[in-house]
């Protein structure tokens, strides 16, 4: 699925996979800032 945001003042457009987590997908546009938590998903 193609999605379209803004991240950190930028417009970014993606390809998500079905399943893939949020972290997994903004860590693969480079944002290694965010952190893994508790891995519930939650």
């Amino acid at each position: 699925m193609k999605i379209k945001f803004n991240l950190n003042g930028r417009d970014v457009e993606a390809e998500i996979q079905p399943g893939e987590l949020l972290l997994e997908a903004l860590r693969g546009l480079g944002c290694w800032s965010v952190k893994h938590g508790c891995e519930t998903g939650e």
